[in-house]
């Protein structure tokens, strides 16, 4: 991964506007998150264990929010969520808030998922925790192993601090309070350890 912006040997950080300009520059293939005032460029794509685990979280997720009737909308891969400094495309995006039908971001998630791959989970584990911990409208951060029964759930507490738990076990589940929904490491690993050839 590797920045867009340089001047000098010292790089040079972008601000939010500056990022919103040349977005529309991106290439196709690829995208393009704002942190900590660095420019990532992310490959588009990803392992078939990566894919069938966003496609789980998503589709029972989706299914129980539509069961319930809550007014929530449950999106994967290419939706961006947008912070006072910083954008991010996470693998699964949960909001409650209603959505401007010409609104090229999220500004409100209520749950962000993100599935670690090799060259993101030094990322996802730190920079990305802490950014997204800053977002307001966030209850609940899920990190989700694609190598082995790992799911890491970081949630809100009522008073602002932050708790998290790590589960391990197919039999394992968590509540989504915030959304009224759950799941069960069953539901999020699904197929995700067959022989795919």
């Amino acid at each position: 991964m590797s920045t867009v912006k340089s001047s000098g040997p010292v790089e040079q950080p972008w601000s939010l506007e500056e990022f919103l300009e040349i977005l529309p520059e991106m290439p196709d293939g690829e995208r393009w998150e704002l942190i900590g005032g660095r420019i990532y460029k992310m490959m588009v794509g990803g392992t078939t264990r990566h894919r069938r685990i966003v496609a789980n979280v998503a589709y029972h997720l989706s299914a129980q929010l539509r069961r319930s009737g809550r007014s929530c909308d449950v999106y994967s891969e290419s939706t961006r969520v947008q912070s006072a400094s910083a954008s991010f495309f996470p693998n699964v995006v949960v909001t409650c808030e209603p959505q401007q039908v010409n609104s090229t971001a999220i500004e409100s998630p209520t749950v962000l998922v993100e599935v670690l791959s090799r060259t993101t989970r030094e990322k996802d584990e730190t920079t990305k925790l802490d950014a997204y911990r800053s977002i307001p409208s966030l209850v609940n951060y899920i990190i989700i192993d694609q190598t082995r029964l790992l799911v890491r759930i970081t949630e809100r507490q009522s008073d602002g601090t932050w708790s998290w738990r790590t589960l391990e076990s197919q039999e394992a589940g968590f509540d989504l309070a915030a959304i009224g929904a759950s799941l069960t490491l069953a539901e999020i690993y699904e197929r995700v350890f067959e022989d795919v050839g």
